[in-house]
């Protein structure tokens, strides 16, 4: 329902409040294909559902290097 940008918090509509640290509106997009050398390696992830981040934080801890 709205963004407590003070407090860090998005409240819902049940006016539950979740805390944040970093926040990100993504108001949503066709997703593009990726069009450089390397778009295909299997280190490449796209980020565009739950499945995705979730793929992408495990990942994450054994990465060395990351470009986003």
């Amino acid at each position: 329902v709205r963004i407590d940008r003070v407090g860090h918090r998005v409240v819902l509509d049940s006016e539950k409040a979740l805390h944040y640290t970093h926040l990100v509106l993504a108001t949503g997009t066709r997703p593009r294909p990726l069009r450089v050398p390397g778009a295909h390696l299997d280190n490449v992830l796209p980020l565009r559902t739950l499945t995705d981040a979730k793929a992408i934080r495990e990942r994450l801890q054994t990465a060395r290097s990351v470009v986003v």
